[in-house]
């Protein structure tokens, strides 16, 4: 058994479609197809069971699977600290999901300067992920720490630092009747059709926040995509409550700001002890302090 053969494995298991994960893995089908009979063969177990493209994993490959993560994640974070002990480098792998990413990289680009200011040697990669997979992966070692919205799900088990405050906004089209305000208050909006982008945690801030206000508000249509509110916008067709993490850049769209606005907090969560050292919890507590 190699450690290659552990992460073709791995990577299948996640896909479920062997053409799936070769292509992640940058590698033929047939090699990862024979890599994984090669395990079934040494164990003498069935992995999984195969249904023309369609692969279901056994009980046997259940196991294996948590057991090759765990062992992979292991040796990952054996070579991570290897290398920090020889160039005295720390490093720090952080999860993004991809509304927050578009707001926050960039950012991390801006202030490269200020992060070579901090204290050791500092080498840090960031892994757009959703937000489901932000805590198991903080939490099986993958990445050490995640940025996300604190009310994008429940993050109890993890500490967190505020990063930023994002006071959220109205958008629409700039003939659309609600731009001709300079501001809006929470009234202001019942009698238009608001937007709603789904799978993130922005829909749950702004009903507590009309609810807050003392009125009760239904969405007019759901979408999945930032290109579908975009157009929904330039034709007219309703309004959208947004914040820097979801931005539009068409020159028809307006910004028009909110009275008493509803806040979206943006953290750094991480698990001290398990996933993080006092030196990167520092560098964590360091990067909160910039102005994002």
């Amino acid at each position: 058994m190699k450690l290659q053969q552990l992460k073709y494995y791995c990577e299948t298991y996640e896909q479920l479609n062997i053409t799936k994960a070769a292509k992640k893995l940058f590698v033929s089908p047939p090699a990862v197809s024979n890599s994984i009979h090669d395990l079934e063969n040494e164990f003498n177990y069935q992995f999984f069971l195969r249904n023309n493209n369609l692969l279901t994993p056994t009980p046997e490959g259940d196991a294996f699977y948590k057991a090759a993560k765990s062992l992979l994640s292991q040796v990952e974070q054996f070579e991570r600290d290897m290398h920090a002990l020889a160039f005295n480098q720390l490093t720090v792998r952080i999860g993004v999901p991809p509304l927050i990413g578009s707001f926050i990289l960039p950012r991390f680009t801006d202030f490269e300067d200020a992060i070579h200011q901090f204290k050791k040697p500092i080498s840090f990669s960031t892994m757009e992920l959703p937000v489901h997979e932000l805590l198991p992966k903080l939490k099986n070692g993958q990445i050490d720490a995640f940025i996300a919205n604190s009310k994008s799900a429940d993050f109890s088990e993890a500490h967190s630092i505020l990063l930023c405050t994002m006071p959220f906004y109205v958008v629409c089209h700039k003939h659309y009747p609600l731009a001709k305000k300079s501001a809006c208050c929470s009234s202001d909006l019942l009698n238009y059709p608001l937007l709603m982008l789904t799978g993130h945690s922005a829909p749950l801030i702004i009903k507590e926040w009309f609810q807050s206000e003392g009125h009760s508000i239904e969405f007019h249509s759901q979408f999945s995509q930032i290109s579908s509110i975009e157009n929904m916008l330039l034709r007219e067709q309703g309004y959208f409550i947004s914040s820097d993490t979801t931005p539009f850049h068409h020159p028809d769209l307006v910004q028009i700001p909110l009275l008493n606005p509803p806040i979206a907090e943006v953290c750094i969560y991480y698990l001290p002890g398990k996933t993080l050292g006092c030196s990167a919890i520092e560098f964590l507590n360091f990067l909160s302090k910039l102005p994002f």
